[in-house]
């Protein structure tokens, strides 16, 4: 934890069992919406282009 303190890394703790991250999990909404997030927040993803496609795959155009 000290390493990624160092480094200023967002690090992010679920409630959860490593699988229930992965699509049709019980976190997997919520993991999905925090990447997203961090990607806009970084400039990685356009705010205008990320776009939800289905429940189980998100399409997530890179900035040119």
């Amino acid at each position: 934890m000290k390493a990624a303190f160092d480094a200023r890394a967002e690090v992010r703790h679920y409630p959860c069992d490593h699988f229930d991250v992965l699509p049709g999990g019980e976190w997997f909404d919520a993991v999905v919406e925090h990447q997203l997030l961090f990607l806009r927040n970084h400039g990685i993803v356009d705010r205008e282009r990320a776009d939800l496609e289905s429940d189980d795959q998100r399409v997530i155009q890179l900035n040119d």
